[in-house]
This record gives C-alpha cells, sequence and structure tokens, in this order.
C-alpha cells in the first residue's frame, strides 16, 4: 500500500530468454511429438503479494511454432490446423488464480476465442 492508502500493482512480464511454451501430441498412438511455440508475450498483474488478484495475459504467435521438421510445421501452420493466415495469434487470460503450496498455483485459463476453458498447474 502507498501512503495515499491505494494499493501498488506489481506486473511481471514472460522473460522470453528463459520461457516457453511447449506442447507434446500422441502420433498414430505410436510416438509423440514434441514443439514449441518460439514467439511468446504475457503478463501477470496483482495488488497483493499473495497474488490473490492475479490477472495473466498470455499471446503466442501461431505461426512460430517449431517441431524440427519443416514439412510438418507449414503443414500445421496450414487451414486445416492453427489456420495462421486468419488466426495469427493464440491468445489466454486467466479467470483465477489459487496458491497450492509455497511454489505452486493452479490457474483457470480462457481462450479469447472460445467458451472453453482448461486448468492448468504453475510453478512459482
Amino acid at each position: 500500500m502507498n501512503a495515499g492508502g491505494t494499493l501498488n500493482a506489481t506486473t511481471f512480464s514472460i522473460d522470453n530468454a528463459h520461457s516457453d511454451v511447449s506442447f507434446s501430441v500422441r502420433h498414430l498412438m505410436i510416438t509423440r511429438i514434441k514443439g514449441l511455440f518460439t514467439r511468446i508475450e504475457g503478463s501477470m498483474a496483482s495488488s497483493y503479494p499473495d497474488l490473490s488478484d492475479a490477472r495473466i495475459q498470455v499471446q503466442i504467435d501461431a505461426g512460430s511454432i517449431l517441431t524440427n521438421h519443416p514439412d510438418r510445421d507449414q503443414h500445421l501452420r496450414a487451414e486445416n490446423f492453427f489456420a495462421v493466415d486468419r488466426f495469427p495469434f493464440i491468445r489466454f487470460q486467466s479467470s483465477s488464480l489459487l496458491q497450492l503450496n509455497e511454489s505452486n498455483f493452479f490457474t483457470q485459463w480462457v481462450p479469447y476465442y472460445s467458451r472453453h476453458s482448461r486448468g492448468h498447474s504453475i510453478e512459482r
């Protein structure tokens, strides 16, 4: 709290040098395909030290997908998967943040473009 009695908001930004958005999907029930997105942006803002009012936003450049297989990457950017020409970004924002223990949190993510949501654990 500052001298005027209002809360000071703290904002954190994603550090691209130490962060990534990666994935692993099963292919033909035989093998796993691993990949990542190389261009991400995001921030978390909170007015409380316990992060109880945290607001998190993440934007992923869908065209930055990298699976170490150029033909597959082009296929994933195409219309039948990410359709990056029409949907260049994948955007999420949190709807809540719950502290599970000293260093782990659970957040409920809501994609900007969908009514579907998923929960994900994050570590401090």
